[in-house]
Parts: C-alpha cells; sequence; structure tokens
C-alpha cells in the first residue's frame, strides 16, 4: 500500500491510526494529507490539508470516523476532519481547530471509541485528556499524567500514544527508551498507577 509519488502514494508518511469499519489511515507530512487504505491495503481516499496545518506529525480517528491531526507547529493545537466520506473530494480540507488550553506542544494524540482524545505534550511531558470534542465548544482537557523527569511518572522525549483495548494508555519515550502503561480509574479520565 503506497509509494512515493502520486494520488495513492506516500511521500513522507510520519504516522498512522486505524479507524472504523478497519480502514487505515496514514498522515502525509511530505504531501500534507490523510490517506485513507482499506483493511488488506487498497487505496480509498486522500484528503488535502491544506496550508493550515505546517508541521503534521499525529494522527488519531474516532469511532464516529472523525479525524483528529496534531500539528507540531501548532503548539497546543489539533485540528479535525469530519469522516472522509463526508468531504469533499476535490481541494484541501477546511479541518477545524481545538484549542487544547495549557498544552504547550501537541506531540502525539488518540482518541478511544467512546470519544475520548488525548494529546500528549511533547515540551511538558504529560498525558492530556478531555472528553468534549466539539470544535464550537472549548474542550475540557486537563493533565491526566507525567511531568518532566526520569523515573516513573516522568517523561523526557514522549513521541507516541495509544489506548489499548483494555482502555489503558501506553506512552512511549524515545530518550528513556521506555513504554509507560498507565490504567485510567472508572469513570474515564483519571489516572491510576
Amino acid at each position: 500500500a503506497g509509494s512515493r509519488g502520486g494520488a495513492s502514494r506516500l511521500n513522507d508518511p510520519v504516522a498512522l491510526a486505524l479507524g472504523p469499519r478497519g480502514f487505515v489511515y496514514v498522515l502525509d507530512k511530505g504531501d500534507p494529507s490523510v490517506t485513507v487504505f482499506s483493511r488488506d491495503g487498497a487505496f480509498v481516499r486522500q484528503l488535502g490539508l491544506g496550508p493550515v496545518i505546517g508541521n503534521p506529525i499525529g494522527i488519531a480517528v474516532g469511532g464516529d470516523g472523525r479525524i483528529f491531526v496534531a500539528d507540531k507547529d501548532g503548539g497546543a493545537q489539533v485540528f479535525t476532519l469530519p469522516p472522509f466520506s463526508d468531504l469533499a473530494w476535490q481541494g484541501p480540507s477546511a479541518p477545524q481547530v481545538l484549542s487544547l488550553g495549557a498544552v504547550e506542544e501537541a506531540a502525539a494524540i488518540t482518541v478511544d471509541g467512546s470519544g475520548t482524545l488525548v494529546v500528549l505534550d511533547g515540551e511538558q511531558g504529560q498525558v492530556w485528556g478531555g472528553s468534549r470534542l466539539d470544535p464550537a465548544a472549548a474542550p475540557q482537557t486537563r493533565a491526566l499524567y507525567g511531568g518532566v523527569g526520569r523515573g516513573r511518572g516522568s517523561f523526557r522525549d514522549p513521541v507516541g500514544v495509544a489506548f489499548t483495548p483494555e482502555r489503558n494508555l501506553v506512552v512511549l519515550d524515545r530518550d528513556l527508551r521506555k513504554v509507560e502503561r498507565i490504567a485510567l480509574a472508572e469513570g474515564g479520565d483519571a489516572p491510576r498507577l
């Protein structure tokens, strides 16, 4: 699936996410776009991101098919697009901005099936989370876990975050060469160690 150059090809892929019905979403930094493939690797669609997103580095797809893109140049911003089936086929898509308040640098993002968005702050070494994903309203994000450091619960160069099927979080830290698992307490947003 995908090679260099052309509509179904990838120029500088930087992240991927699995979405509803088995679609694979690839974030392409070289040709600012999201390329969608079927579960067997066949090209389905390419969504242009336009000039608004300068340095896309992370992607997540919600259970409803909404696409979330983290922009390293955007600081505390995540962009959201409707499901690819709801977007026009011509020209770049117009993403909406989710402002994330105290997040300094969105390094990676993930979203679970219930719509809880989690953002990994590369500058502060923290995991932020919230469940209000309506672009018209300010999301309720708050620090869930972490800080800059070396021990458990600390990160120096966090680069990846994902939900497990059990709704735990896993965080990848490049500098510390570790993967740390965070169990979320019942009710959703509070971490439990």
